[in-house]
């Protein structure tokens, strides 16, 4: 590359247009295999199975924390970094592809606390549906750096985060799901979740979006207003949508919601929801309440 931005091809002859110029080269991208589990019980680091991992990083060698030193080189090419602590690990390279099918990649991370996404390229990746399954000792991840574009047809982001009992704050603002259609399950279980930004989430193509916060218990408000439900048509594609969301006060509902379309409210006694400003006690989503904004409060 010149001066890092034009390509350059190869036996290119340079003459006097590249004179004082800064060339490079620039590696391809190494992808990070599915069988990424297997691969490092096989390395003899100390892992006999993926429930021992506790931190996790993709890195680039320039950013490697102090203290990490090189233990293994994965059959892609990809190097494995440790910092002598059982459980925490780094891949590194120049530049770390994720695969075309992301499905279950971390499943069963069991106590892994965190995962570190300094060098992980989405862009060609058309599956995370479980993606996160059942890493339900991890806190807080941020994925704004994921290209999720290419995703959609069918549960491709399904189940996404479900059961991660532990997870306290997700950062996936940024996120193009203009062409994903399905989200069952997406963040089910997530019982410490306290708030999502889906201002992103700007999609009016969604059929299914069962139990997508279905066990949510600690969210307290929730804004759908960028999703369209026009063509969420099927009403077991809506049921159990807010299941168990016990903690709920605000609901911001999608800007379009299908006639005919029926998504349960959460309850409680002594309390109800209401369109703001409103007397009207409602128990649950229509196309009434497309683009109103609701509040859970005492019984008025």
């Amino acid at each position: 590359y010149d001066n890092g931005a034009t390509q350059i091809d190869a036996n290119t002859a340079l003459g006097t247009a590249y004179a004082g110029h800064t060339l490079k080269t620039s590696q391809d991208a190494l992808t990070f295999e599915k069988d990424w589990k297997t691969q490092i019980v096989e390395k003899g680091l100390g892992f006999t199975d993926i429930s021992a991992i506790k931190s996790i990083r993709f890195d680039t060698p320039s950013t490697i924390p102090t203290g990490y030193t090189q233990k293994a080189t994965l059959p892609s090419g990809i190097k494995i970094y440790g910092n002598g602590t059982a459980g925490y690990i780094s891949f590194v390279a120049d530049k770390i592809s994720a695969p075309q099918s992301s499905q279950e990649l971390f499943k069963n991370c069991t106590a892994m606390t965190e995962i570190i996404f300094n060098n992980f390229d989405t862009s060609t990746t058309t599956d995370i549906s479980g993606m996160f399954h059942t890493c339900s000792a991890l806190v807080s991840v941020d994925l704004s750096s994921f290209d999720v574009s290419h995703i959609n047809g069918g549960e491709l982001m399904g189940s996404l985060f479900a059961n991660c009992g532990n997870l306290e704050s997700v950062n996936i603002t940024g996120w193009n799901v203009s062409n994903t259609k399905w989200f069952p399950s997406m963040f089910y279980g997530c019982s410490k979740l306290k708030s999502i930004d889906l201002s992103s989430f700007d999609n009016s193509i969604v059929i299914n979006v069962s139990s997508m916060f279905n066990g949510c218990s600690s969210l307290t408000s929730l804004d759908l207003s960028k999703f369209d439900f026009t063509n969420l048509t099927t009403q077991s594609y809506a049921d159990n949508m807010l299941n168990n969301c016990t903690s709920l006060m605000e609901l911001k509902a999608p800007k379009n919601i299908q006639s005919g379309i029926s998504i349960t409210l959460p309850t409680k006694t002594g309390y109800a929801w209401y369109e703001k400003g409103s007397t009207t006690a409602i128990t649950a989503l229509t196309s009434a309440q497309s683009g109103k904004t609701l509040e859970f409060c005492l019984i008025k």
